[in-house]
C-alpha cells in the first residue's frame, strides 16, 4: 500500500460534556471561523489478529492507517497507508487482509463493497462496527482538531481529537483546552472496549 502523507501524532479522548468543556476553554471564534461540519457513517473493520491498524470504510472508500508508536507525551503516531475507492483490486484486498493477519482466498480481480465485506465476514476473527459521527472540524495552533458526537451502536459519546505532524503542537493544544489529565484513546481501542 502507498503511503499518502507523513506520520501524524494524534490525541483523542471520548467522554461526555466535551462541547461544554471546550467552549469554556476556547474563544467562540474558534467554533465560528474556518470550520467544517460533516456527518459520516463509517464501518470499522476490527481483527483479533491485528492491534496496529485502523481500517474503515467511509463515503465509498477503504481507508487504512497504521499505528507506529507513541510520542514521549503519550500521543499515538499514525501513518496513512492508503485510501482506495470501490471497487478495489484483488492486490489491494490481499494487502489489507495481510495487515489484518488474515488469509486471502483470491477469487476475483476486483471487489465491490459487498464482495469485500463477504470475504471479511468469512473470517471468525473479524468484526465490524458501525460508527455514526457528527463532526465539527477546525484548526487550532496549526493542528487539525475535531469535536464529534459519536454513536457506536446505541451508545452516544462526545469525542475530541487533535492531530499534527508536530507532537509539540498537539501537546500545546491539549494543554490549552484543559485535557492533560484525559485518557488518550484510539478509535480501535474504544471500539474493542465496547
Amino acid at each position: 500500500m502507498t503511503r499518502m502523507r507523513p506520520p501524524r501524532a494524534e490525541f483523542r479522548v471520548f467522554q461526555p460534556g466535551l462541547l461544554k468543556h471546550l467552549k469554556a476553554h476556547l474563544p467562540e471564534a474558534v467554533f465560528l471561523q474556518n470550520t467544517q461540519h460533516e456527518t459520516t457513517h463509517d464501518l470499522y473493520i476490527l481483527s483479533a489478529r491485528d492491534q496496529v491498524h485502523n481500517v474503515k470504510i467511509r463515503h465509498g472508500y477503504l481507508k487504512v492507517k497504521r499505528w507506529l508508536d507513541k510520542t514521549p507525551e503519550g500521543f499515538d503516531i499514525y501513518q496513512s497507508q492508503g485510501k482506495f475507492a470501490f471497487p478495489i483490486t484483488g492486490e489491494t484486498v490481499r494487502e489489507v487482509f495481510s495487515t489484518l493477519g488474515l488469509t486471502f482466498p483470491k477469487k476475483a480481480k476486483t471487489y465491490d463493497h459487498a464482495a469485500f465485506l463477504a470475504l471479511l465476514n468469512a473470517h471468525p476473527s473479524v468484526t465490524t462496527r458501525v460508527v455514526r459521527k457528527k463532526r465539527h472540524k477546525f484548526m487550532l495552533n496549526d493542528t487539525i482538531c475535531e469535536l464529534a458526537t459519536v454513536q457506536i451502536d446505541k451508545h452516544k459519546v462526545e469525542s475530541f481529537c487533535c492531530e499534527s505532524t508536530d507532537p509539540q503542537a498537539v501537546d500545546q493544544v491539549v494543554q490549552a483546552v484543559g485535557l492533560t489529565l484525559a485518557m488518550n484513546t484510539t478509535y480501535v481501542d474504544a471500539l474493542k472496549a465496547r
